[in-house]
């Protein structure tokens, strides 16, 4: 992480832009930069009210809302999903419950009685695993652990 000194960015207050390290990519990207970066007052607060000092992602040069990252992080995601259903390659068995429920509309269904049997599993399978959880917390609890 890089720290920099306070400075006035020009609204008069005190402020210091903190770095994230480069997010970890495999070799072949790694000329790629993609960071955060936070504006951080004297006092340890995070700006968060001035525009021009709000938190960003950097992709390569180009200095992205928080917002805005996450939509062209989806963005990337679904255009790779459809790449791998187009040439037959996206493993649904590797996909989390939420990729999953993101993908169903766009997935080929015989009829849309499936489409809503298979959505409703996920949702089974989503709550149940949450049941399980409370379970395994409130024994835990229980137990003093």
């Amino acid at each position: 992480m890089s720290e920099a000194q306070f400075e006035d960015h020009g609204d008069g207050l005190l402020a210091r832009l903190i770095w994230s390290n480069d997010m970890p990519l495999p070799d072949h990207l790694a000329d790629r930069n993609i960071q955060a970066v936070i504006a951080q007052r004297p006092d340890g607060t995070v700006v968060t009210d001035d525009p021009s000092l709000s938190p960003r992602v950097y992709l390569y040069d180009s200095a992205l809302t928080v917002t805005d990252a996450r939509v062209l992080a989806k963005a990337l995601t679904d255009a790779a999903n459809l790449a791998d259903q187009w040439c037959g390659s996206l493993d649904l068995t590797e996909m989390t419950d939420r990729e999953l429920l993101e993908i169903l509309p766009d997935l080929d269904f015989k009829d849309n009685d499936m489409r809503a049997t298979v959505q409703s599993l996920i949702h089974l399978g989503e709550a149940t695993r949450n049941l399980a959880q409370i379970h395994i917390i409130a024994r835990a609890m229980e137990l003093g652990r």
